[in-house]
């Protein structure tokens, strides 16, 4: 497979700062959220924390609706509660860093996340968050699936990051050879540009970026894939706690997986409240309130079921296996489902309400059925 830079990653000691620093440059730059940045800011804290109250740095990127239960959390004060006293961060650098210097304790996690995990970085899974939140749009009326990648151009906004392993892992089971994939990274004020002027033939990356391309192209662009249609049934998102702190204040990631599975019913009460809630406080971009509503909707919010989470883990993980990043798995084919296992014991540490179990093991694509169909604008 072509690409512009390593994609092969081996497990190693996480170390602070510079070290980690290091561990992100080799990855090509692993970002954790759907939407990124460059340094991180304390944007509010709570009051002083009273005995029974357990400190908790909140951290969090904006922009999108994939946040929006941790936007709910912050507004509709379900930290404090939960028995946490918050303090809130916003995050506008790379999370390793600030993990590996323990200067925040939980932020959204999602599959962007795992190669740095593979590598040591210092994150658990508590519970699951939602369904999606990854696409590929082109405007190649030939390119109709992943399948059809094979031997083209593709721009991806973080190699080894979600999209990029959901392309490749789709391509793969779809019978194409996506080791004839050629792959260039873009950033997200670029990737536009560069599939209209033709130096690409698709492009994928989260959601954020890829739906506002066919919003402004709906003559021309199309979707070849989004993860609530090819993957419905896999979570995306989770609730990711920084491990070392985890271990020292074992009741924080209890409470924190109560505060989220607050949040998380209160948007299913009313998607379109939780967003425009979201967009009003500036949260969430207001750029595109239609999109923001109709993802609100596609994604489903869900809590408290183990099987799925491990499920969903061992799915995140074995894509990153079929696209080689996992260079210390096993040669033998017949070890490998043991090798994903362990990673997922690795990192899931389930914190979740089996008894407010609200997920659906048929995944966001059974429940929007009954709705219509999925939001692709």
């Amino acid at each position: 497979m072509k690409e512009s830079t390593s994609k092969g990653l081996s497990r190693r000691s996480f170390v602070k700062a510079a070290g980690a620093t290091a561990a992100v440059a080799a990855m090509g730059g692993v970002v954790a959220g759907c939407a990124g940045g460059e340094s991180a800011k304390q944007e509010s804290s709570s009051a002083a924390a009273s005995s029974d109250k357990t400190p908790c740095t909140i951290g969090y990127w904006g922009g999108s609706p994939c946040e929006l239960p941790v936007y709910v959390a912050i507004e509709n004060g379900y930290f404090e509660e939960a028995g946490l006293d918050p303090k809130i961060t916003l995050i506008t650098s790379d999370v390793s860093i600030l993990l590996a210097n323990d200067e925040i304790d939980f932020f959204e996690s999602t599959p962007g996340d795992f190669p740095a995990i593979y590598q040591g970085m210092p994150l658990k899974h508590l519970d699951t968050i939602h369904v999606g939140c990854w696409s590929g749009v082109t405007n190649n009326p030939d390119i109709k699936s992943c399948k059809d990648l094979a031997g083209r151009r593709v721009g991806t906004t973080m190699m080894n990051g979600p999209a990029y392993t959901e392309c490749i892992s789709l391509c793969a089971r779809e019978g194409g050879d996506p080791s004839t994939i050629e792959w260039v990274k873009y950033s997200g004020s670029t990737i536009a540009d560069a599939l209209k002027n033709g130096e690409i033939d698709a492009a994928c990356g989260s959601d954020a970026t890829t739906y506002p391309i066919r919003w402004n192209n709906k003559d021309d662009v199309h979707f070849f894939y989004t993860s609530c249609e090819d993957l419905g049934e896999y979570y995306c998102c989770f609730i990711g706690c920084n491990s070392n702190n985890l271990a020292k204040y074992p009741e924080m990631g209890d409470k924190l997986t109560k505060a989220m599975a607050m949040a998380s019913d209160y948007i299913n009460e009313d998607p379109q409240r939780a967003i425009d809630m979201a967009m009003e406080k500036g949260y969430a971009d207001n750029a595109f309130p239609e999109i923001q509503r109709g993802l609100t909707v596609n994604y489903l919010w869900g809590h408290g079921n183990e099987k799925d989470m491990r499920a969903s883990s061992k799915e995140r993980w074995r894509e990153l296996y079929d696209a080689g990043v996992l260079t210390e798995a096993p040669a033998d084919a017949s070890k490998v489902d043991a090798y994903l296992d362990s990673l997922v014991d690795m990192v899931v540490d389930f914190r979740g309400d089996v008894a407010k179990d609200t997920a659906d093991t048929k995944g966001c694509a059974a429940r929007l059925a009954e709705l219509g169909e999925i939001y692709t604008i």
